[in-house]
C-alpha cells in the first residue's frame, strides 16, 4: 500500500473524530431544529446468520437512527459480497478475512472498518458414513467439495495438515455457491467444507448417514466489514455511523436474543428452529482484534506457499485497516497494534 496511508488515516481520524462530536446536534454549526439528510449507503451482505448485526442494525432501524439510508445488497456468500463492493457495486462489504486477505495481496486499495463476530465452529466438514468415513483419515483418497476463493479453502487444506493428509491425497471438486447439497446427496462428493447453516443443514438432511469434522483446534473466523479505501478517506462520517449502528445491534443480540434471532431468521432465510440452534457458535462482538491480523498474516504465508499467491512477500495488512472509526464509538474493541 502506499506509504502514504498512514498520514491519509491520521487526517480522516481527525474529521471522523470531530463528526462525533457533531452527531448530539443536527449540524456542525449547532443547528438542533432540522434534520439532516440521510447518507445513503449499498452494503453488500451474505445472505448467512454470520451477516446478523447487519440484518439487525437494518431491522432495528439502527441505521436510519444514525443518520443512514442503508440498502442491503443481498450475496450468496463473503467473496462473491467482497467483489461487489471492490467493483463500485457496494460501499461496504462483508466477508470472512480471508478473501480480503487475498484482494490485499492482489493490491486492492481497500481496508477493514472492524470485525463483527469470531467463531471456531463455523466450518467444518461434512461427510458421508457409507463412503467409508468415520474418522478424519478415511478422508484420504476421496472427493471433498468446497467453494473456491473462500475461507473454505484455507480451512480444508488447513484441516488435511492437521490430521496428516497430503493435499493431493485427495480430490478436491469447487462447487457453485448453492451446490453443495446436491452434490453430496447425488455421491459427487463423499464430503463438503463448509460454513454454517449448511454443516447442520447437511448433517440433518445425511441423519444417520452424516458425521461433521470441525476444526476448533487450529482456526477461528472473522467476518469483516470493509470499503474501498478512498471511500473511507472522503467519507470518514458514514463510516463512524455504520460502526456505531453495529455496535447497537450487538448489545440488542446481548439485551434481546430471542428478537434478534427472529430478525436474523427472515433476513437470511434459515428457519428459526435451526437458527436458534446454531446461534451459541457465533460470538456477536464488534471489534478489530489481533488475532484478526495474525490469521490473516498466517493464511497469507500459506496462501504464498502453496502458490495460490504468486508474489512472495506479504503486504502490510496492518494498513490495510482503518480503525478509527470503531475508535470514535467504542476504542477499548480495538485492540489492534496499528
Amino acid at each position: 500500500m502506499r506509504k502514504g496511508f498512514h498520514s491519509i488515516l491520521l487526517a480522516v481520524a481527525s474529521v471522523g473524530i470531530a463528526a462525533v462530536v457533531c452527531i448530539g446536534f443536527n449540524s456542525c454549526t449547532g443547528d438542533r431544529g432540522r434534520n439532516p439528510p440521510l447518507v445513503r449507503v449499498t452494503i453488500a451482505t451474505p445472505v448467512l446468520p454470520q451477516s446478523s448485526l447487519v440484518f439487525i442494525a437494518s431491522g432495528k432501524k439502527y441505521f436510519t437512527d444514525e443518520g443512514l439510508e442503508a440498502t442491503i445488497q443481498p450475496q450468496a456468500h463473503g467473496k462473491i459480497a467482497l467483489d461487489a463492493m471492490i467493483q463500485g457495486k457496494a460501499d461496504f462489504a462483508l466477508s470472512t478475512e480471508y478473501p480480503f486477505m487475498f484482494a490485499v495481496q492482489d493490491g486492492k486499495n481497500i481496508c477493514a472498518v472492524a470485525d463483527t463476530l469470531s467463531s471456531v465452529k463455523d466450518e467444518a466438514i461434512v461427510a458421508r458414513k457409507d463412503r467409508g468415513i468415520r474418522a478424519p483419515a478415511d478422508l484420504r483418497g476421496k472427493r471433498i467439495g468446497s467453494y473456491k476463493g473462500t475461507m473454505m479453502e484455507f480451512f480444508l487444506d488447513a484441516f488435511l495438515t492437521v490430521n496428516g493428509i497430503p493435499k493431493n491425497g485427495v480430490k478436491v471438486v469447487y462447487l457453485g455457491p448453492h451446490e453443495g447439497w446436491d452434490a453430496l446427496k447425488a455421491g459427487k462428493v463423499d464430503a463438503v467444507a463448509t460454513w454454517s447453516p449448511f454443516v447442520t443443514l447437511f448433517q440433518k438432511k445425511l441423519g444417520e448417514n452424516g458425521l461433521v469434522f470441525y476444526g476448533e483446534q487450529f482456526y477461528t473466523e472473522s467476518f469483516v466489514v470493509s470499503a474501498d479505501t478512498e471511500y473511507v478517506r472522503k467519507n470518514p462520517e458514514t463510516v463512524t455511523k455504520l460502526v456505531r449502528a453495529l455496535v447497537r445491534a450487538e448489545k440488542h443480540v446481548r439485551d434481546a436474543p430471542k428478537e434478534s434471532m427472529r430478525i436474523v431468521a427472515e433476513a437470511a432465510k434459515v428457519e428459526y428452529g435451526l437458527l436458534e440452534e446454531i446461534w451459541p457458535i457465533y460470538d456477536f462482538r464488534v471489534g478489530l482484534r489481533q488475532s484478526l491480523l495474525v490469521n490473516m498474516e498466517n493464511q497469507a504465508r500459506w496462501a504464498i506457499r502453496t502458490g495460490l499467491i504468486g508474489e512472495k512477500e506479504i503486504h502490510n495488512l496492518a494498513d490495510h485497516i482503518y480503525p478509527y472509526g470503531l475508535k470514535a464509538v467504542r476504542p477499548d474493541s480495538v485492540t489492534m497494534s496499528h
